[in-house]
């Protein structure tokens, strides 16, 4: 290790362009067997088996250029960022890694998401942003009103939960876990009073309008396990859905931070 960083430092720049990556078209694939690069060009068919995921850039199976190769393990972390891998097919999209030859076949195997990208032609808009074939990790329910949808199951759905009210300032003044509640208290900045007082008003406020003007009120934001994800909603003491702006209000803030 010291002696590369040692001819690293001697040659220099040149040391910068022997280490970057190449960033090859998917039909020069061939040239480039043994060699880790950045891969682009159009996939052109995604298949699934038990086992891997291909992605077939230039051409189906089995006239393709290569295949990036993504394993049954690693799928889940693939299927958390982009919702489905179906959304790459007849995309331009480029991919990191080593190209390798199996079966007389030229193949790239990725492990993180981050090695895959959809490639974005300048006139267009971004594919990756508010696309509605790509789930993001939380999103609101259309369906029902004061639901918020978590891609999770409980227990890091808690914990995340967790995290964005202590992000966003919420006052968190009990946790009850085995029900799934915080109990949380709130400063609705739309309480504010926007009505111009008057002239005794400004000189004398009346001790009641002192003591409920921008008051924290407590609120119950209640985690619930599903068969696939949770459910975020802001709940009554009875345990009912609670239907109200300030409600929504409340699950918008935390759809920013945890989507």
């Amino acid at each position: 290790m010291k002696t590369i960083v040692l001819f690293c430092l001697l040659a220099g720049a040149s040391c910068l362009a022997i280490s970057a990556e190449s960033k090859i078209d998917s039909s020069k694939a061939a040239f480039h067997v043994n060699e880790t690069v950045m891969l682009c060009g159009l996939i052109k068919q995604v298949t699934n088996t038990k086992k891997v995921t291909y992605l077939n850039f230039g051409a189906k199976y089995p006239n393709q250029h290569i295949s990036v190769a993504i394993w049954k393990k690693q799928r889940s972390k693939f299927l958390a960022k982009f919702g489905s891998l179906k959304v790459f097919e007849n995309k331009n999209a480029c991919a990191r890694g080593k190209i390798t030859k199996y079966k007389n076949n030229l193949q790239l195997k990725i492990k993180k998401p981050q090695f895959l990208s959809l490639v974005v032609a300048k006139e267009q808009k971004p594919l990756l942003v508010n696309s509605t074939k790509i789930k993001e990790r939380a999103y609101l329910s259309l369906e029902n009103r004061g639901i918020l949808i978590m891609e999770e199951e409980f227990d890091r759905s808690w914990r995340h939960v967790g995290l964005a009210l202590d992000i966003i300032g919420f006052t968190i003044q009990e946790r009850d876990r085995l029900a799934g509640v915080y109990f949380v208290r709130y400063v609705d900045p739309e309480n504010k009073i926007n009505v111009e007082p008057s002239f005794w008003d400004k000189f004398f406020p009346s001790v009641e309008n002192m003591k409920d003007e921008n008051k924290p009120i407590e609120y119950r934001i209640e985690i619930t396990g599903m068969e696939s994800g949770s459910e975020v909603k802001v709940v009554n003491e009875d345990g009912s859905l609670q239907k109200s702006d300030i409600a929504d209000r409340i699950l918008n803030l935390l759809y920013e931070q945890l989507r």
